[in-house]
Formats: C-alpha cells, sequence, structure tokens
C-alpha cells in the first residue's frame, strides 16, 4: 500500500515539474532596476538606450530605480525604452525563478 502512493506522490512531482516548464510566465524588470532620468522632460531611459535616444538627452540627468521613476510618474523616454522594459515570456518555473531574484535576468547588469 505504501509503495503505490509513493509510485502516486512521484508521479503528481514529475507531472508539475514537467507543467512547470511547458506553462509559460512573464518575467518583469525588478522595481529596484536602474535606470536613467531625465528630468527636462520628465521621463526615463533604459540604459541600453541613452546613446540612440530621440529627443537626445540633455544635461539634466539623474539616476535612480524604475519604481522611483514611476513614482514620480515619470514616462518612458522614447520607443526603445519601453521595448527594454517589457516583460520576457518564459517557462514559468524559469520566471518565477527571475522574479524572485533566484536566476538573473537581463535588466540585472544595468
Amino acid at each position: 500500500m505504501k509503495k503505490g502512493w509513493f509510485i502516486i506522490t512521484v508521479g503528481i512531482i514529475i507531472m508539475l515539474v514537467l507543467l512547470s516548464f511547458l506553462l509559460k510566465g512573464t518575467t518583469h524588470p525588478s522595481p529596484d532596476t536602474r535606470i536613467i532620468l531625465e528630468r527636462h522632460y520628465k521621463t526615463y531611459i533604459a540604459p541600453p538606450c541613452f546613446e540612440q535616444s530621440d529627443p537626445e538627452p540633455t544635461n539634466f540627468l539623474d539616476e535612480t530605480s524604475l519604481e522611483a521613476a514611476k513614482a514620480m510618474n515619470f514616462a518612458p523616454h522614447d520607443a526603445c525604452t519601453e521595448e527594454m522594459l517589457q516583460g520576457e515570456k518564459e517557462a514559468w518555473i524559469i520566471s518565477l525563478l527571475k522574479n524572485n531574484g533566484i536566476l538573473s535576468s537581463k535588466w540585472d547588469d544595468w
């Protein structure tokens, strides 16, 4: 009897693990993701987009977190910034691990 419950339990665990790789989740940038504030335009710029920003950034710049920029009601500076900060679709388990800081995401290097 115990052997039957063990096999059922192991089977359920294996199915859950497989499902976690088949189902899709979205990884979002963390609230403390580093961004550049463009205070003249009241916008924020993703660091990889800074060089090709349009309109060109002024000298009235600052650095902060994504959460702080949104709290100040700053908008994305351009389409590049919007695109860089969009969530990534990936396996649910990978998304869960990245959203909780266990695995690194593309925004960690900024």
